[in-house]
């Protein structure tokens, strides 16, 4: 008997290990604009939002600009701005393709805190079809924008 619920927890957790793998496959990869991405490895499809680091530099926003559907962008055109009481920031498309998404809740006052408090999550701001998933590799990893942070102050 505990064999069984021995075995039986291994493979729940196994599926629920390759569950989570599968989850969790895309690395978040960062840019010297402070822009994140992760991307679909299947549909080569980014999302992209501002790190938390920007978003506390900018503090409470008032204006979010975000691009049009539909809209080919190359790597580093603009793809929206940001404003602040404190500051105003272009939002640079880290990858070249066509935009296929926008979190348009961000453009509701009431959710624009979504970028200061869940910046990785709910606070993303575009998904972009890449065209090219060679820019990626010029992106640094979590660690290394965090050190790329650190030099920056």
């Amino acid at each position: 008997m505990l064999t069984a619920a021995t075995n039986m927890l291994r493979r729940s957790a196994m599926q629920n290990g390759q569950i989570a793998a599968r989850m969790f496959s895309t690395s978040r990869l960062f840019t010297e604009d402070h822009e994140w991405v992760t991307v679909d490895k299947e549909s080569k499809i980014a999302t992209v939002g501002i790190t938390d680091y920007a978003a506390s530099l900018l503090g409470d926003l008032v204006y979010i600009e975000l691009p049009a559907v539909g809209a080919d962008l190359a790597r580093q055109d603009s793809a929206g701005a940001i404003e602040s009481v404190k500051a105003s920031s272009e939002v640079y498309s880290p990858v070249t393709g066509k935009i296929v998404e926008v979190n348009d809740s961000l453009t509701d006052s009431s959710n624009m805190a979504l970028i200061n408090e869940k910046p990785f999550s709910d606070g993303w701001m575009f998904k972009i079809q890449m065209s090219d998933d060679s820019e990626l590799a010029g992106m640094m990893s979590e660690d290394k924008y965090r050190d790329y942070v650190e030099s920056t102050k």
